[in-house]
């Protein structure tokens, strides 16, 4: 007879963590935090970073697996060339986290900032799980295109949102409150 405590030695759950960036920056260190004090007994952590940065030692260090891809992230286009680029890189963005994410079968996607659309579509086309954790009140303001493509992806895409602050929730709209969990930084 198996025992409760013998199945979770026998099954890491994997977590598949997608982040913007590869540099240092408060989502970035919350994240790593995070994955530094999983119970790496029982969650297996998978960190999806643009490229190789400041902070890939530190997450292989905390033992996380790391893999390298562009998510797309909004933000910020310098050029036009840019903006004509960015729906392809959408596109391909939500191809290869959906692929990724049907190889490594996680049993959640936390997709760790706002400006990661392609991610929760591609957990949503998945059918797994999706938390999102938005930290952002500017960005989801900024623009009405934008921050309405952002505010509707992240309230069809998610199960669950956490808010680093009430001010946080109140800006992502009365529709979704209901997913919403206010959790501060320690």
């Amino acid at each position: 007879m198996t025992t409760q405590k013998s199945i979770h030695q026998q099954r890491r759950f994997c977590v598949l963590f997608i982040n913007s960036t590869s540099e240092i920056g408060g989502a970035d260190i919350d994240l790593l935090e995070i994955c530094r004090h999983l119970d790496h007994g029982r969650f297996a952590p998978i960190v999806v970073l643009p490229q190789e940065g400041p902070l890939s030692v530190e997450f292989e260090a905390a033992g996380v697996r790391l893999v390298y891809l562009d998510p797309a992230p909004i933000k910020r286009f310098r050029n036009p060339v840019q903006l004509v680029v960015f729906p392809l890189r959408f596109a391909l963005a939500v191809l290869n986290l959906w692929r990724l994410i049907r190889r490594e079968k996680p049993a959640i996607v936390h997709v760790n900032t706002a400006v990661l659309p392609a991610a929760g579509y591609a957990a949503k086309l998945a059918g797994v799980p999706c938390v999102w954790h938005v930290r952002e009140i500017e960005l989801l303001q900024r623009s009405r295109v934008v921050g309405a493509f952002l505010r509707g992806s992240i309230r069809v895409c998610s199960n669950r949102i956490v808010a680093i602050s009430d001010a946080v929730a109140k800006g992502l709209g009365a529709v979704i409150q209901i997913k919403v969990s206010v959790i501060y930084h320690g």
